[in-house]
C-alpha cells in the first residue's frame, strides 16, 4: 500500500448495493484542492479510515475484500483476497456526488493483486497517471490489462517472487514510457523478438536470475541509455553479446552482483558509453582490451572489490581512452601496478587508488596525465621515485596518508607548482630536506602528522607563502619556532602531540592565524606571553603550572585569544594572581579553565581553578623569624605567621605589609607591633584571656574553652568567640551583658551561641534571672514539702522496722497490759510444740519480754478444755496461731482459732506450707488470704511477732474486756457478723449469731 497526500472520503457500495447513508463526511482538504472533486458516499460494507493527506477505505465487494488509499495525486488498491472488479469499481463511481473536477491521479499502485480481465485504468479515473506500479504481483501483464493508459512514463514491478519475464509486449501498450524498474523479482531474460519499446532506462534492481544475461536480451529495448543491474543473486555471468543491442547507451551500472569476470568484448558495440560501474563485485581480472575503443568514456568505478579477491591487473587496461576522466578502484586489492595502466589517456583528472595494497609506484606511472587529484592513501608505499610526479603541473590535491615512506627525495616536487592540498600524515618521516617544498609555492594544506620528525629547519617552509593550514601534530617535535615566520597567510597551525616546552612570540605575529593547537605537549608555563589577536590557543593537557599575560592597554575582551588551558597540573600559589584576577573576570569570557585543577599546595591540590578565590592564592614570605613559617596572602596584602611561641617582631621591618600571627601555643601576651592586625589563637583550648592593652586588633579566639567573655572588649579589638562553651545562666550575667554593650567588636555576633546552643543575641539575661530567683525559692519550699511527705511515706510503709529499730535502742513504745492478763495466748498442735517452745522463749526475753499464755503451762488441770480456751482467749490481748499441717488435723487448735477469730484477736504465724494445702479449711484459707501472717522462715519472724503483740489495738473498745470509761463487747454490741461459737449439748460447735438470725 502507498500512504498519499490527501484526506479523502471514499464510499463504497456494498455487496447487496444498498445504500445506508447519503450525507457527505465532513473532512478537510489540503490547500488548492477541489472537496467537491472527490466526494464519497458511504454504502453498506465499508469502514473508512481518515488520516492526514489522504483517506483509507476498507470495502468488502463481490470479488474481495479491498483497501483503497487515495490522496490529491495518487490512488493505491491492495486486494486482500484475491482480485477486485472494474464494474464494482465503477459502482463506487456513481455514488461520487460532483465529480466534475477531477482529481489530478499521477501515480496508479496496485498491490497483492490477481488482475481482472480488464482494463485496470477503470481504478478510480486513473487513465492520466504518469506513474504505473505493481506490487507482489499475482498474475502476468497483457496488453489488455495496460491500454489506455497513454500517459505512463514510469513503470514498476515490486516484489514478483514467481519466475516471470519481462512484460514487453504489455508494455508496448504504453507510448510513452520512459523507465522501467524491475525490483526484488525472479527473472528470466530472453532473446525473444517482438515490439519495439522506446524506453531509455531499464533497472533491475536485487534480482534473481534463473540464467546469465543471453545474447539479444535487449534487443527489444535498442533505445536504452542507461542499463542498471544490481544486486543479482547468486553471482551474474554475461554473454559477450548480452550488450550488442545497445547501441545508444550511456550508462551502464554492473554492481554489486558478484561478478567474476568480464567477455572481452562485452562493450565492443557500445560505442557511446561514458560511464561504467563495476564496483561492489568480486572481479578476479579484467582482460586489458575490455574497454578498448570506448573513446566518449568518461568514468570507470571499479572499487571496493571483494577483499577475498586479489585483482590482477592487465598491462594498459585503462589505456587509450582518450576522455576518461575518472579512475576509481580504492578498496581493491591490487597484485602490481603496471607502468602502462593509464598509458595515452591524458584528460585523466582523478585516480583514486587508496586502500589497494600498493607497494610500489612505477616512475612513468602518470606520465603526461593531466591530473587534479591523486588519491594513494592507505597502500604499503615505502619509496616514491623522484620523477614519479613529473609534468603534474595541474595537480591540486595529493594524497599519500597512510603509508610508509620515510624520505622525499630533492625535486620530487618539483612539477607540482598548482598543489593546493598535500596529505603526508601518518607515515615515517624523520627528517624534510631544507628545500624539498620549494615548488610547492601554491600550497594551501599540508598535513604531516603522525611521523617521527624531531625538528624543523628554517628554510623548510620558506616558499610556502600561501599556506593556510599546517599540521605537525603526532611528532616528536621539541623546539618550533624559526620556520614560522614567513607563513604569513596561515590559518591554522597544529603542533599538538609533540614535545614542544615554550610558546614562542613569534607565532602570534601571523595576524591571520586563527586556530593554534598546542595540546598535549611539555609546556610548563606561559611567561610573558603577548597575546593581542583573536586566535583559538588549545594548550590543553600539557604541564603548565605558571601563566603571565600581558595584554594591550586598551585591548577589549572580544580581542583576546580563545585560551583553552584545561588539564593541566597548576601551582595555585602568588604567580597566579594576576591570571585568576582575569580570569574570574566576566568580561573576559574567552579564558576557558572549566576543568583546569590546581596541583599544588597539597590543601588545594585538585581545586578547580573556576571554584579559586584570589584570597586562597598564598606564597612563602621571604623575611621570616626564627620557630615561625610565614605565608604571603597577595590579594590581602599581608602576611601570616605560624609561629610556635611569640616571635621577636624587632627582626621584621617597618614597612611590612599587615601581619596575621598564628600561635599554635597559647602564651601571656603584654602587646604587639601595630602592624600586627590579626592575632590568632583559635583552637587552643583557652579557658581565660586575660586583659592586655593592644593596638588596634582583631583577634581569634574561636573554638577555644572560654566560658565568659573576655574584659578586652573594653579596649580597642575585634574579636571572633564562635565556638566557646559560653556561659549565660544569671553567674555569668555580666559577660551575657559584656557581649550584648559591645556587640560590634564581636564578629559574627549573630551567630554567636551560649554553651546550650541559644543565640546570646535573643537571650533576655535580665528576665532570666529574676524569673530564676522566684523560681528557685519556690523550688525550695516544694521541695521541703517533698522531702517531709517522703519521710512520712517512708515511716509508713516501714513502721514494723522503725518500732523495731526504735525497741532495740531501747525505746518502749507500748508495754501496758491494761486489764489483760497476758499478752497474747500461744494456740498450736501438741506436735509442734518444740518450735513452739523456742519461739515462746524468744518472745519472753530481750527488752520487752512479752507474758504468754501456754495451755501446757498455765491452764489449770480439770476444768473444761472449752472453757479453758475460752478464758485464755479472753484474758489475752491476742491469740497467736502456730499454724501447720499438725494444727489443721487438731481437734482444739481449730476450737482456739475459732475462738479468738471470733474475738477478732488473731495473730498467724505459718511453720511450714500449709498454707498452700488443698486440705486447708476454707474459713482460714479466707483468713490468710485476706490479712497479713508472719513465716517461721523469716527471719525477722520473732521479732515481728513481738511488734505485733506490743503495738497500740486499733479498736480497744471491741476487743478485750472493758476498761475504764470504755464499752466492752455486749450482747448488743458485739461486731456484727462476728463469730459466736459454743459447744451445744451435742458436742457441736455452733455460731450462736447465726442461729439467732434464724
Amino acid at each position: 500500500m502507498i500512504c498519499l497526500s490527501l484526506v479523502l472520503v471514499l464510499l463504497v457500495s456494498s455487496s447487496h448495493g444498498q445504500v445506508l447513508n447519503n450525507t457527505a463526511m465532513d473532512i478537510q482538504y489540503p490547500q488548492g484542492f477541489e472537496p467537491a472533486a472527490l466526494t464519497w458516499m458511504k454504502p453498506d460494507g465499508c469502514a473508512v479510515q481518515s488520516m492526514p493527506g489522504e483517506v483509507e477505505v476498507t470495502c468488502s465487494l463481490p470479488s474481495g475484500v479491498v483497501v483503497v488509499t487515495v490522496s490529491a495525486n495518487s490512488v493505491s488498491l491492495r486486494c486482500e483476497d484475491k482480485t477486485f472488479s472494474c464494474k464494482e469499481l465503477t459502482e463506487v463511481h456513481s455514488r461520487i456526488s460532483n465529480h466534475s473536477a477531477k482529481p489530478n491521479i499521477r501515480v496508479l499502485a496496485i498491490d497483492n493483486c490477481v488482475l481482472p480481465d480488464e482494463e485496470i485504468s477503470c481504478v478510480l479515473g486513473a487513465k492520466d497517471a504518469k506513474v504505473l506500479m505493481f506490487k507482489d504481483l499475482k498474475s502476468n501483464l497483457t496488453q489488455r490489462h495496460l491500454a489506455g493508459l497513454e500517459d505512463v512514463t514510469d513503470f514498476q514491478i515490486r516484489g514478483c517472487y514467481n519466475t516471470m519475464e519481462i512484460p514487453y509486449d504489455a508494455l508496448s501498450t504504453l507510448p510513452n514510457l520512459n523507465r522501467v524498474f524491475i525490483k526484488d523479482a525472479a527473472l528470466h531474460l530472453t532473446n525473444e523478438t517482438g515490439a519495439i519499446l522506446t524506453i531509455k532506462r531499464l533497472t533491475l534492481l536485487d534480482i534473481t536470475l534463473n540464467s546469465m544475461i543471453p545474447d539479444g536480451a535487449f534487443k527489444r529495448t535498442p533505445y536504452l541509455n542507461d542499463l542498471m543491474i544490481l544486486g543479482q543473486r547468486p553471482g551474474l555471468e554475461i554473454d559477450e553479446h548480452a550488450f550488442d543491442d545497445l547501441p545508444q547507451l550511456v550508462n551502464i551500472s554492473l554492481n554489486s552482483n558478484n561478478l567474476r569476470f568480464l567477455p572481452e568484448k562485452v562493450f565492443s558495440k557500445n560505442k557511446l558509453l561514458e560511464s561504467i560501474e563495476l564496483y561492489g563485485n568480486s572481479l578476479e581480472t579484467l582482460h586489458s582490451s575490455v574497454f578498448s575503443g570506448l573513446t566518449r568514456l568518461t568514468e570507470v568505478k571499479m572499487f571496493r572489490n571483494s577483499q577475498n579477491v586479489l585483482f590482477k591487473v592487465q598491462d594498459g587496461l585503462f589505456s587509450n581512452l582518450p576522455s576518461l576522466k575518472l579512475v576509481d578502484i580504492h578498496d581493491t586489492r591490487l597484485s602490481h601496478v603496471p607502468e602502462d595502466l593509464f598509458l595515452n589517456s591524458t584528460n585523466i583528472k582523478m585516480i583514486d587508488m587508496s586502500a589497494c595494497e600498493v607497494k610500489t609506484l612505477p616512475e612513468k606511472l602518470f606520465l603526461n596525465l593531466n591530473l587534479e587529484s591523486l588519491d594513494l592513501s592507505i597502500n604499503e608505499i615505502e619509496e616514491l621515485p623522484s620523477k614519479v610526479f613529473y609534468g603534474q603541473y595541474k595537480l591540486i590535491e595529493l594524497n599519500l596518508n597512510r603509508n610508509k615512506i620515510k624520505v622525499l627525495p630533492d625535486g620530487i616536487f618539483s612539477y607540482l607548482t598548482n598543489l593546493k592540498v598535500f596529505n603526508m600524515g601518518r607515515n615515517n618521516i624523520e627528517d624534510l630536506n631544507d628545500y624539498v617544498f620549494e615548488d610547492l609555492s601554491n600550497l594551501e594544506e599540508l598535513y604531516l602528522n603522525n611521523n617521527k620528525i624531531t625538528s624543523l629547519r628554517y628554510t623548510t617552509f620558506n616558499s610556502l607563502r600561501h599556506l593556510k593550514v599546517l599540521s605537525l601534530s603526532r611528532n616528536s617535535i621539541v623546539q618550533y619556532s624559526e620556520a614560522v615566520p614567513y607563513l604569513l597567510d596561515l590559518l591554522r597551525l597544529d603542533l599538538s602531540h609533540n614535545r614542544i616546552t615554550t610558546v614562542y612570540d613569534v607565532w602570534f605575529t601571523l595576524v591571520f592565524l586563527q586556530d593554534l593547537d598546542l595540546s598535549h605537549n611539555s609546556i610548563t608555563d606561559l611567561d610573558r606571553i603577548n597575546f593581542d589577536n583573536r586566535t583559538r590557543v588549545d594548550l590543553r593537557y600539557n604541564n603548565i603550572t605558571y601563566v603571565d599575560l600581558i595584554l594591550q592597554p586598551d585591548l577589549s575582551p572580544d580581542s583576546l585569544p580563545d585560551l583553552l588551558l584545561d588539564y593541566n597540573p597548576f601551582s595555585c600559589n602568588c604567580s597566579l594572581y594576576a591570571f585568576i584576577t582575569l580570569a574570574s573576570n566576566k568580561s573576559f569570557t574567552r579564558i576557558h579553565i572549566n576543568d583546569a585543577k590546581c596541583s599544588t599546595p597539597t590543601e588545594l591540590s585538585d581545586y578547580k581553578l573556576t571554584d579559586l578565590s584570589v584570597d586562597m592564592l598564598t606564597c612563602d614570605y621571604p623575611f621570616c623569624p626564627d620557630g615561625c613559617s610565614c605565608t604571603e596572602r597577595i590579594a590581602l596584602k599581608q602576611v601570616e605567621f605560624n609561629c610556635t611561641s611569640l616571635p621577636r617582631f624587632q627582626e621584621l621591618s617597618r614597612s611590612s605589609p599587615d601581619t596575621v600571627l598564628r600561635l599554635e601555643k597559647y602564651t601571656h601576651i603584654n602587646g604587639l607591633p601595630p602592624y600586627v592586625k590579626l592575632l590568632n589563637v583559635s583552637g587552643l583550648n583557652i579557658t581565660d584571656f586575660g586583659p592586655v592593652l593592644f593596638n588596634p586588633i582583631e583577634i581569634d579566639l574561636s573554638d577555644n574553652a572560654l566560658i565568659a567573655a573576655p574584659q578586652l572588649l573594653h579596649e580597642n579589638v575585634t574579636l571572633n568567640l564562635l565556638n566557646n562553651p559560653l556561659k549565660c545562666d544569671c553567674e555569668h550575667q555580666d559577660s551575657v551583658k559584656l557581649l550584648k554593650k559591645f556587640n560590634k567588636k564581636v564578629k559574627y555576633y549573630a551567630k554567636l551561641t551560649c554553651e546550650n546552643g541559644d543565640y546570646i543575641e535573643t537571650k533576655d539575661i535580665d528576665q532570666i534571672c529574676s524569673l530564676k530567683s522566684q523560681v528557685t525559692y519556690s523550688l525550695i519550699a516544694l521541695a521541703a514539702v517533698c522531702v517531709i511527705g517522703v519521710a512520712i511515706f517512708l515511716a509508713y510503709r516501714n513502721v514494723v522496722l522503725i518500732r523495731i529499730i526504735l525497741r532495740k535502742y531501747g525505746f518502749q513504745l507500748y508495754t501496758d497490759l491494761g486489764d489483760y492478763d497476758y499478752d497474747a495466748f500461744f494456740s498450736f498442735a501438741q506436735e509442734d510444740d518444740a518450735i513452739v517452745q523456742e519461739i515462746v522463749k524468744s518472745l519472753e526475753s530481750g527488752s520487752q519480754p512479752l507474758k504468754l499464755c501456754v495451755h501446757s503451762r498455765n491452764w489449770i488441770p480439770g476444768e473444761m478444755i472449752v472453757d479453758q480456751i475460752e478464758r485464755s482467749v479472753e484474758r489475752s490481748r491476742w491469740t497467736i496461731i502456730a499454724l501447720s499441717h499438725s494444727f489443721i488435723k487438731s481437734y482444739w487448735a481449730r476450737i482456739e482459732y475459732l475462738t479468738a477469730h471470733s474475738k477478732s484477736k488473731l495473730l498467724v504465724l505459718i511453720l511450714d506450707d500449709v498454707h498452700e494445702s488443698e486440705t486447708l479449711s476454707p474459713e482460714i484459707k479466707l483468713y490468710i488470704k485476706s490479712t497479713t501472717y508472719t513465716h517461721y522462715s523469716n527471719p525477722y519472724a520473732v521479732e515481728r511477732l513481738r511488734d505485733a503483740v506490743l503495738r497500740q489495738p486499733k479498736w480497744p473498745g471491741l476487743v478485750g474486756k472493758k476498761k475504764d470509761g470504755e464499752k466492752g463487747i455486749t450482747e448488743e454490741g458485739k461486731l456484727k457478723g462476728a463469730l459466736d461459737v459454743q459447744i451445744n449439748v451435742d458436742g457441736q460447735l455452733v455460731n450462736q449469731g447465726e442461729v439467732k438470725k434464724f
